[in-house]
């Protein structure tokens, strides 16, 4: 970590901290693991949503969180009202036009709708709607626009992905979070402050059903995805399964264990947590970006969380906080939760996303050469 720690964003001068050069974009280099079978591929919100379900194209048996709908009678007024929030949002990005964190409209309005169940995609319905299948097995028709799709671990690791998600916005880090862990893993927050985003995801984790792939399809889904890549989606599904923390390396007593925990270093914070979301497990960790506080972190996690590891992370250590302890911080994270010989977590799988809320590591994903985002893949 000495090359990120000696980059500073105001060693030059006085400048925006959210915001990075060309020539620091040059300099840093972004953390990967020791282990070189795993490699983290650095997405920014919409450029995940671009790489993975291009064109809003969701695949037959693709997992998605339907949003609540309003009805009809409220389609009216809430068109004045979002058509009165976009013309207000398009006269402040003129008068801000070098906040590039800030969020489009679409995303911010889908971060301030609630989820509803998730589904499957069984087939499109013309151009606007989707035909999806809910958990007990019911179809039902919804309109593109109200569905999320969700990056789960198929997805990703079919091409041996792992990602790291960023995000600017507290509401986008926390529907992120909520909206791509699925049943059946575990889920780790550092900076939980109140507990708001730890708790929405042991919500997720444990009152919404999963939806399983359909094991015998009919013929008219068949006929839309060919058999076989629905063969190619069900072994993909299947190895998942070998890998899981559920396989039987993994079986141990896990009666007292959280599917989400938070840690922030305000004991303060951790007891209003802890006040006002009292299922959800919180801990206070004094400096997670040094050795022993990162220790402590893994220690912690082993002896709490479910299959002792998190397969989804969450990092929030202030959003305008200086790229280098941004980037230590997820360097920390790969280092002592992906196994290799600095560790003991030889039976842990990585984790497979990292969601980070940061500015500076979004404007950084933003504006770096096209040199950089080729060598990345974005």
């Amino acid at each position: 970590m000495e090359d990120i720690a000696q980059y500073s964003p105001h060693r030059s001068g006085a400048r925006d901290e959210n915001v990075c050069s060309e020539s620091d974009a040059k300099r840093i280099a972004l953390p990967q693991p020791h282990l070189p079978e795993v490699k983290y591929l650095y997405l920014a919100q919409e450029d995940m949503q671009k790489r993975y379900f291009p064109n809003s194209h969701y695949d037959v048996d693709t997992l998605v969180w339907v949003l609540k709908s309003k009805g009809r009678k409220h389609k009216s007024k809430a068109s004045k009202i979002h058509s009165h929030a976009t013309c207000q949002q398009k006269k402040s990005v003129e008068d801000n036009k070098s906040n590039d964190y800030q969020t489009n409209s679409s995303s911010s309005a889908s971060s301030r709708t609630e989820l509803f169940l998730r589904a499957r995609v069984v087939r499109p319905e013309g151009e606007d709607r989707i035909v999806v299948r809910y958990p007990k097995g019911s179809t039902y028709k919804v309109r593109r626009s109200n569905l999320i799709p969700v990056l789960e671990a198929g997805r990703i690791q079919k091409n041996k992905e792992y990602v790291v998600l960023v995000t600017s916005e507290t509401c986008d880090y926390r529907r992120l979070s909520a909206v791509h862990i699925c049943v059946g893993e575990s889920f780790l927050e550092i900076g939980c402050d109140f507990g708001t985003c730890t708790d929405r995801v042991r919500q997720v984790l444990m009152d919404f059903e999963d939806v399983p792939l359909r094991r015998c399809c009919s013929d008219e889904v068949k006929s839309v995805i060919g058999g076989s890549m629905l063969d190619e989606i069900q072994n993909i599904k299947l190895e998942d399964a070998r890998t899981a923390p559920t396989s039987p390396e993994f079986q141990m007593n896990t009666t007292d264990k959280s599917v989400a925990i938070g840690v922030d270093k305000s004991s303060e914070s951790i007891a209003v947590a802890l006040k006002r979301c009292p299922r959800s497990s919180f801990f206070p960790i004094d400096d997670i970006l040094t050795d022993s506080g990162a220790s402590q972190l893994r220690d912690l996690c082993c002896e709490n969380l479910l299959y002792s590891c998190p397969s989804v992370v969450a990092i929030d250590i202030n959003g305008s906080r200086e790229l280098p302890a941004v980037l230590q911080c997820i360097q920390m994270v790969m280092r002592y939760f992906v196994p290799s010989e600095d560790n003991y977590l030889t039976t842990c799988m990585p984790p497979r996303l990292i969601v980070v809320k940061s500015r500076t590591l979004y404007n950084y994903l933003k504006q770096a050469p096209l040199k950089f985002k080729q060598a990345y893949e974005l």
